[in-house]
């Protein structure tokens, strides 16, 4: 008899509604770049967003700590506007940012979620599987 998984969703506080509901897609239109309709809605649904779940590894390190979406309304404390083609020039869309400081961002030519180093930029892939209920909505 084969074994009945559950898949748990991940709360998410403090989200805050997108001031324009199509603001993620004009934003990616205007830069001629590509994002997953999945990940698209999940950063709709969440946009700045906190999950109560929040740890998750990488190929290099494990626990770190995933503090919160960014936000992409342009008056939010945590929004990714003023800083988004800071990311896009080196081919990453920034999603949120981890307790020390570091984003997670969805390479642009990979389509994979990795965590960004802010000091020295090294780029880690993120084991999906840490977390499978928050990365599973984002990736």
């Amino acid at each position: 008899m084969g074994r009945r998984i559950l898949e748990m969703a991940i709360t998410w506080k403090y989200v805050k509604p997108l001031k324009h509901p199509n603001a993620i897609e004009v934003m990616c239109n205007n830069r001629g770049i590509h994002i997953p309709a999945k990940t698209i809605n999940a950063l709709k649904t969440h946009n700045g967003g906190r999950p109560a779940d929040k740890s998750f590894d990488t190929v290099c390190e494990t626990d770190y700590v995933f503090s919160s979406l960014y936000s992409f309304n342009q008056d939010d404390p945590n929004s990714i506007i003023k800083d988004l083609d800071l990311y896009i020039e080196r081919g990453l869309f920034p999603i949120g940012i981890e307790a020390g400081g570091n984003a997670v961002c969805l390479e642009l030519e990979s389509n994979r979620l990795v965590l960004v180093n802010h000091e020295n930029e090294k780029r880690e892939p993120i084991i999906l599987e840490s977390n499978a209920e928050l990365f599973s909505e984002l990736a």
